[in-house]
């Protein structure tokens, strides 16, 4: 089993702070935790859990009506843009919105965000997907 911890803002559905991948060989339980001071956050943030391969409900989450997959925008270069909610809700972004460790809310590539051999830090970009904004460093600071 592998699972990771994201907090995600609350005003404007952005990936705000996300742990590294934890794994358990033995495909039992996991405890993955993200702990980010709300100065640091800017806003109140609620937590999520992501587990690697996992569609559908989780049997610890309440059960909740699934809506169809939201038309996401798209940017001058055709790349779709996104939150970490459209994800859950199936809709995968190109760019997923995030908050650079300066506090900058920008994007970055879903495809770089979701690598289980991601670096420890990603480029943060602008709307447009080129101009580089900052970094969004995992696991703690």
């Amino acid at each position: 089993m592998q699972a990771r911890a994201i907090a995600v803002k609350e005003t404007n559905l952005a990936i705000a702070a996300a742990s590294n991948w934890m794994s358990n060989s033995k495909g039992t339980s996991l405890t993955v935790k993200k702990q980010t001071p709300a100065v640091t956050l800017g806003c109140t943030s609620r937590g999520r859990v992501q587990i690697k391969n996992v569609q559908g409900q989780l049997s610890c989450n309440p059960i909740r009506t699934r809506s169809l997959a939201p038309e996401l925008s798209v940017n001058e270069h055709g790349q779709t843009l996104g939150t970490y909610e459209d994800v859950e809700r199936g809709a995968v972004p190109d760019l997923v919105g995030i908050v650079a460790d300066s506090g900058i809310d920008g994007y970055a590539y879903w495809e770089q965000f979701d690598a289980e051999d991601a670096s420890d830090a990603i480029p943060v970009y602008a709307e447009d997907g080129t101009t580089q904004i900052g970094i969004f460093t995992f696991g703690d600071k």
